[in-house]
Order: C-alpha cells, then structure tokens, then sequence
C-alpha cells in the first residue's frame, strides 16, 4: 500500500496541474440517474443544495451551481451561475437552492477570495473546488461534498470528454474516473471510498491505520 501523504500530494499535484476543465465513487449509485425527466422532489419550487467544501472545511467560500456543459472549454459557463451562495463560519452551505425547472446534472464550485481552510487559517492552497451533482444526489437529500478528489475526477472526466459528450456520457466518465481514484486513494481493500458522498479528510492527526480506515 502506497503511504497516505504520498498518495494525498500526488492527487494534490494533479489536481492543480490538470486545468483545461476549470479546475464515482467506486460504487456508481452515488452518480446513477444523472439526467432522466421528472422533478427530483415533488414538494416545492426549489431544490435546497447541502454539503460543504472540503480542504480542510472552507468557510466563507463561495458556492456555485452552474448547468454542465460538455460543448464549453471548462464544461460549465463560469460567467453564468444558476445561483450562489456562501459557506458559513462552519464550511456549512447555506442557502443555495437551485429552482426545480433547471435538471441535474450540475457543477457546483466551491472558494473564492474569501474563502479560509478552517484547519489552517488561511486560503485554501487549491482555489476552486469542483463536484458534480445528479439527479440521484438529489434525491436522496444527502450533502454535496466538493473535495480535491472529486476536483480531480471532473478534471479526469473533462480529459476522456469531447464537446460532442452529451450528459450522460460525461457522467459516466465521471463515474470511471471516480473508480480509478477510489482504486488509487484506497487506505484498505476492505474500506473502499465513495469520493462523491463523503469528505476523506487525512491530516496530520490521522496518524494510524485504524483512524485511517475510520474516515473512509
């Protein structure tokens, strides 16, 4: 097993080194149901985004929700929002909803100039976190977590895209790609990573396995 700051620095450098898309869990239900027609909840007018940004846990980010858009240079408009909001003093979002007319998927990115990693007290070292948001995300009500690694996956899915990639495509890009890091990130064979529905934080006081494998 490759040590985990090796494989954490090594997932940071390409994070930071592939930008020419703006910047899967292992088990594909995380990403499953990407486009398909229909409201995701039938309760009112608004879909409410939970989550937060995490490198360590970034406060007072700005969070977008921007329409995927394989035909674009970075696959989303950076320019044209469907809606912002802005991360608290707790790196929780707070009031982003995206109205129910506009279907997932989505891409949601999370920091800006104000933005501070809780864990250090100062600006994040990577900018801009990138996710992916699907319809299942939606449904199942359960936070959107844009991390380093989910970063890296729509990097990864960006790369096996084209501008003729239609949605679903491109989602299943997103779900191969999230395979591979899983196969790469993995602190245990027995603990496999969903990088899409939860935040894999290792620092410097994840200093054993068993705490290791606890955040997995």
């Amino acid at each position: 097993m490759r040590s985990i700051g090796s494989l954490f620095f090594t997932g940071l450098f390409v994070v930071s080194v592939l930008t020419a898309c703006g910047g899967g869990s292992s088990d594909s239900s995380s990403l499953s149901g990407s486009t398909g027609s229909g409201d995701v909840h039938p309760a009112n007018e608004f879909l409410q985004i939970y989550g937060a940004g995490v490198k360590g846990p970034l406060a007072f980010a700005d969070a977008k929700i921007f329409a995927l858009d394989p035909s674009l240079p970075d696959f989303y408009d950076k320019n044209s929002p469907i809606v912002t909001a802005i991360t608290d003093q707790y790196a929780q979002i707070a009031g982003l909803k995206v109205p129910r007319r506009i279907k997932p998927p989505f891409v949601m990115t999370i920091g800006g100039d104000q933005a501070i990693d809780l864990d250090t007290g100062k600006p994040p070292v990577i900018p801009t976190l990138i996710t992916v948001i699907t319809k299942d995300m939606l449904t199942g009500n359960r936070p959107i977590y844009a991390t380093p690694l989910t970063t890296l996956a729509f990097d990864m899915a960006c790369h096996d895209s084209t501008p003729q990639t239609d949605a679903d495509t491109f989602v299943m890009n997103l779900i191969n790609a999230g395979s591979e890091i899983t196969r790469i990130f993995a602190i245990a064979d027995k603990h496999p990573i969903d990088i899409f529905s939860s935040p894999v934080i290792i620092d410097a006081k994840t200093d054993t396995l068993a705490k290791q494998e606890a955040v997995s």
